[in-house]
């Protein structure tokens, strides 16, 4: 009886749809909560008693959050019973039209934070209650348009409901709203003045593919050739459907049966006689080629899941573009795309909130952004609950404390320095943090707000004038007694531990197992006003961190950052020492990674000065009387893990460029360890072979084609397999 009265509630809006009474309520949110069992048996009898006309989906698992993007449904179910993520949350709540509704299946409210998993815990720790859930519960709760459904008791429908005002329809049928009719005709006069290059960005349900699709039908209609990518293919599938059915909604009736018979439509493929609108996907060969010159115009859809590397590789080889993409983080790196491409393109964007946009006069890409929701109503209860709940996007309107600097700039004295958990915080407090963090870091996600609340392993910094919060650090806690049984296994690459970053980095960086039991606080991130950034307010707050780092007898401040010459100035400065620089370059960023640290404990200062010495090393360096003994030990270390297994090749490809470097010289030491005299015999009968390996193996980079072929192997893993059978018995291990 409870189920039949809550898929009567559930259902209501879609009853009416043939009358001339469609019922306008905004999309709603309803909790399931209980055992497992109870939730399934509820989600099973709610999708069998849907009405044939109403789309729903069941969401289980977190891996599908990237296949949602551009779709649509009336009703969602989400299982939150294994993990609980708030982008998994916000992915599916962007999928629901209006009219439906997004249902959460949860263990049963009391319990619920005491049950939760998470994905992001560091090990070593453990987690008792999440405080995330906690507040997630009682944000709900004060809902009043929450409907909750609890086992064991009858279904009783919320009292209040929000009633929607309907979009005023739109004259030109073609458009569904007058924000997209706007941004249609801007396109269009951009591709008029070559080079045509635009950005569309919005949040989710603003109508963005649609948008797309019809620009591209002009465009194709017109002759145009256009690739479109993105990172799933299903991710274009409303653009697709978008572009053909305006190809035959804008034609009279007479040309139809024409057009149809010259049109040729497979899946993710438009042609149209001379024009075309084709998907490929990001790594495709056309996009950074010269075959690309074949084409007129290149799409890049939801852009800021792009790493920026790839981004700007594509839009380099092809000066028309258009990039399309919501900021949101559960579709990437809205802020990185934000933070580090925009400025790259001379973007500057204006304030206006009806759609912002630049003149291309002076050649700057246009920017447009939509903001009218058309997959559900304006003043959306679930959109506004979950940007609240999750503090993803925290605008200076929402806090009841303003940005300072109105009466001059706060004197350091004037500063309240507070260490401590995120807990210490109130609501108003962990507004102004998230969005401190949210402005100084570019991989922000819905997520981080959970993270900060629900890791054990956290301490938060920050410098307080007033009521503002003018700086903030989030500081991780890493190595110690959580990586004692580890410690050896880290050091030679054998094992991975769950977070830790910098204290895994070291260790495994040294070679040396003890540094992994050091105890460390890696600032994680770091923020200032961006009013008062430059004025000495990052010292300050460090200045503070490191006191505070003596009163808790811990080894060493460490932090890990994309690598800018600013950025290394400011660490510098601040007494850190730069210990490594990644050879890899980020996937989102582009930036290489620098490791730096402040060591406060002698173990941790004489450790800093091996690792300075060890930097400083480079292949061209293989004559023991130029290189420190701890040194000599450390790269032969990292040798005999390759062999066994636990190092890469790329890691090691250094030390083998040293060591080519000795063969070549007939020297029967390497570093201070002798080397296998059978095995230099051998070489010396086969010198012709000996030479081009050892030239081979002196290169910058790994050459794994001629590889293959001196070693006679077989790709990239063959050639490591028996390099580490070579050098092995070179080294005697």
């Amino acid at each position: 009886m409870a189920l039949q009265q809550l898929a009567d509630w559930l259902f209501t809006p879609y009853q009416n749809t043939h009358s001339d009474q469609t019922i306008n309520i905004h999309r709603r949110l309803l909790v399931i909560s209980g055992e497992r069992a109870f939730c399934n048996e509820a989600d099973a009898y709610l999708t069998n008693a849907a009405p044939s006309s109403v789309v729903v989906n069941t969401f289980t698992d977190s891996k599908k959050r990237k296949h949602v993007l551009g779709t649509e449904c009336d009703i969602a179910f989400l299982d939150c019973h294994n993990v609980f993520s708030s982008g998994d949350v916000m992915a599916v709540a962007g999928t629901i039209r209006h009219h439906g509704c997004l249902v959460l299946l949860c263990p049963p409210l009391k319990d619920w934070p005491n049950r939760a998993s998470t994905m992001h815990l560091t090990h070593g720790y453990e987690l008792t209650q999440s405080r995330f859930i906690k507040r997630f519960i009682q944000k709900l709760s004060n809902m009043p348009s929450t409907a909750f459904f609890y086992q064991g008791t009858p279904f009783t429908p919320p009292e209040s409901v929000h009633d929607a005002i309907k979009h005023q329809a739109y004259s030109d049928g073609v458009f569904a709203s007058q924000q997209q009719a706007y941004a249609f005709h801007k396109l269009l006069n951009a591709a008029n003045s070559l080079p045509m290059q635009a950005i569309i960005t919005a949040p989710r349900g603003r109508g963005k593919s649609s948008l797309l699709g019809i620009v591209l039908n002009h465009f194709i209609k017109n002759g145009k050739r256009i690739l479109i990518t993105s990172s799933l293919a299903d991710n274009v599938h409303q653009v697709f459907n978008f572009a053909e059915a305006h190809i035959v909604d804008s034609m009279m009736a007479d040309q139809i049966e024409n057009t149809l018979r010259g049109t040729k439509r497979e899946k993710n493929h438009i042609v149209l006689e001379e024009g075309e609108l084709r998907w490929v996907a990001p790594d495709h060969e056309v996009l950074t080629s010269n075959a690309i010159s074949n084409y007129d115009l290149v799409v890049i859809d939801e852009a800021a899941s792009f790493p920026l590397p790839s981004l700007r590789k594509i839009i380099d080889t092809l000066p028309n573009w258009i990039l399309s993409t919501t900021l949101q983080g559960y579709e990437g790196s809205g802020n990185g795309f934000m933070q580090k491409l925009f400025p790259s393109l001379n973007v500057q964007s204006s304030t206006c909130t009806f759609i912002i946009e630049n003149s291309q006069s002076d050649k700057q890409p246009l920017h447009i952004k939509l903001d009218t929701p058309l997959r559900w109503y304006p003043n959306d209860p679930i959109e506004t609950f979950l940007l609240d709940a999750c503090l993803f996007e925290v605008k200076p309107s929402n806090l009841s404390a303003q940005p300072v600097v109105s009466e001059g700039l706060p004197n350091v004295t004037e500063l309240v320095f507070e260490f401590g958990a995120f807990d210490m915080l109130n609501e108003n407090d962990v507004c102004q943090v998230m969005r401190l963090l949210t402005l100084a870091h570019y991989q922000t996600t819905p997520d981080d707000l959970m993270r900060l609340l629900d890791s054990p392993d956290l301490h938060l910094a920050i410098l307080r004038y007033k009521n503002n919060i003018v700086s903030a650090a989030v500081i991780n806690i890493e190595g110690g007694s959580a990586l004692q049984a580890l410690a050896s296994a880290i050091a030679t690459g054998e094992r991975r531990p769950k977070g830790h970053l910098s204290a895994q980095r070291l260790t495994n960086l040294s070679a040396m197992p003890l540094l992994a039991t050091l105890r460390y606080w890696r600032v994680n991130r770091i923020a200032v006003q961006p009013a008062l950034q430059g004025k000495g307010y990052g010292t300050v707050m460090l200045g503070h961190l490191q006191r505070v780092a003596i009163d808790h007898a811990i080894d060493a401040i460490t932090t890990s950052y994309g690598t800018t010459k600013s950025l290394d100035n400011f660490w510098q400065c601040n007494q850190f020492t730069i210990v490594d620089k990644g050879r890899k370059k980020n996937k989102a960023s582009g930036e290489t990674s620098a490791l730096a640290i402040f060591p406060v404990s002698t173990h941790a200062q004489k450790a800093t000065r091996f690792l300075v010495s060890l930097s400083k090393w480079t292949p061209i360096q293989c004559e023991p009387k130029d290189i420190d003994n701890d040194v000599q030990a450390a790269l032969v270390s990292k040798l005999h893990h390759f062999v066994r297994g636990t190092r890469s090749l790329d890691d090691v490809w250094p030390i083998l460029n040293a060591l080519a470097k000795v063969l070549f010289k007939g020297t029967t030491r390497f570093m201070g360890h002798e080397l296998s005299e059978e095995k230099l015999k051998m070489l010396e009968r086969n010198s012709n072979c000996k030479r081009e390996l050892l030239n081979t193996l002196a290169e910058d980079t790994i050459n794994t084609k001629s590889l293959n072929t001196l070693l006679g192997a077989n790709g990239y893993k063959d050639v490591t397999r028996k390099l580490r059978e070579h050098i092995g018995e070179l080294l005697g291990s």
